[in-house]
């Protein structure tokens, strides 16, 4: 691990750790009261294990007044045989961003993010967390983002009363057709899942915003039932679909879910989103969260049904180094006279 300090750094004392102590990571996100389950080492590492083109990079950043500061990061490579390195926070697409141990001022968060700017940075990928005090500095672009989440407070039956009347019968008439949720309870199940999510991938086509290989879910599947819960839906015993909830500290979140098609008339993605809330309530979650619904109004209007709140939150890029852009407009040009003689050759 090495410890950097420069000049900048000095005049907020500010020192950053690089990579992060794994101890550090744990007990900032275990303190910090808008970390997700995203923000974790464990779900850095599940990354990783998948996608081993993936580096963790995750940085701590201790300041003179106290605070600590966690920015949880994969590194990509990004060029140059690895030369060039992007970074993501939080990979694949989720939340990211900052967790703190106390208040950070806009002046420390700034050079938190300025600390990524090196002189082999290609780019850097944020994704917010509507959950946190502060948002992105102005440097990047930003676009903003929302998320559908559910605050729970008091028992089930209050919440149960905010659905929407359409979505309440729903979930009786899939209590009627004799659907039924459970847990999964091991890689077999996962697997059953992971044919109906092939099913919807087939489904979707080229729609489909992203494609997960059963390893990342076999992972998930030896995860601790306090972090990762997989519910399923059964009809005959058969698994139909289901939904895959995270959990850490006060959020529980849905981050991945399938159907078979045959299975839509009996209102299954009603039922076990019911079921997970109803579990979220009874172990003390504050949030139940939908997730951000990837532009798809008729999943927004879904999750609408179950009155969530509207979480709004940023999602930003900040350009390379000045290298790294010199590398890339001369690779853009070397395309370009590589393609010319093919397109005389076409033309001949």
């Amino acid at each position: 691990m090495r410890s950097k300090e420069s000049t900048a750094d000095h005049e907020i004392g500010m020192t950053v750790l690089d990579p992060a102590p794994p101890e550090l990571w744990d007990r900032v996100c275990a303190r910090c009261p808008y970390a997700t389950p995203f923000h974790t080492r464990w779900w850095a590492e599940a990354m990783l294990a998948t996608f081993p083109n993936l580096r963790i990079a995750t940085r701590a950043y201790l300041f003179a007044d106290g605070t600590v500061a966690i920015l949880p990061l994969m590194q990509h490579r990004a060029g140059a045989g690895g030369l060039f390195r992007g970074y993501e926070s939080m990979f694949p697409g989720v939340y990211g961003g900052i967790l703190a141990e106390g208040d950070l001022s806009e002046a420390q968060v700034r050079r938190i993010y300025a600390s990524l700017c090196g002189r082999r940075t290609a780019w850097v990928r944020l994704f917010g967390n509507p959950y946190a005090p502060w948002g992105v500095p102005e440097a990047f672009r930003s676009t903003l983002s929302f998320t559908q989440a559910l605050r729970l407070s008091g028992e089930f039956k209050d919440v149960w009363r905010q659905f929407s009347r359409g979505n309440r019968s729903n979930i009786r008439k899939a209590l009627r057709s004799g659907l039924q949720v459970t847990l999964a309870q091991s890689e077999d199940d996962y697997a059953q899942y992971y044919a109906a999510y092939q099913d919807a991938l087939r489904r979707w086509g080229e729609r489909a915003t992203s494609r997960y290989p059963f390893a990342l879910f076999r992972l998930l599947c030896h995860q601790d039932s306090q972090r990762v819960r997989l519910w399923l839906v059964r009809k005959s015993e058969v698994v139909v679909g289901g939904i895959l909830v995270l959990y850490h500290n006060r959020h529980a979140v849905y981050w991945h879910g399938a159907f078979v098609a045959a299975f839509f008339e009996y209102r299954p993605s009603n039922l076990v989103h019911a079921e997970a809330i109803r579990d979220a309530c009874e172990r003390g979650y504050q949030w139940y969260d939908f997730n951000p619904s990837g532009g798809h109004a008729g999943v927004v209007r879904f999750k609408h049904s179950f009155h969530p709140q509207v979480l709004y939150f940023h999602t930003a890029e900040i350009a390379g180094a000045p290298l790294y852009r010199l590398y890339a407009r001369g690779r853009e040009r070397l395309r370009m006279l590589v393609r010319a003689p093919s397109r005389e050759a076409a033309r001949g």
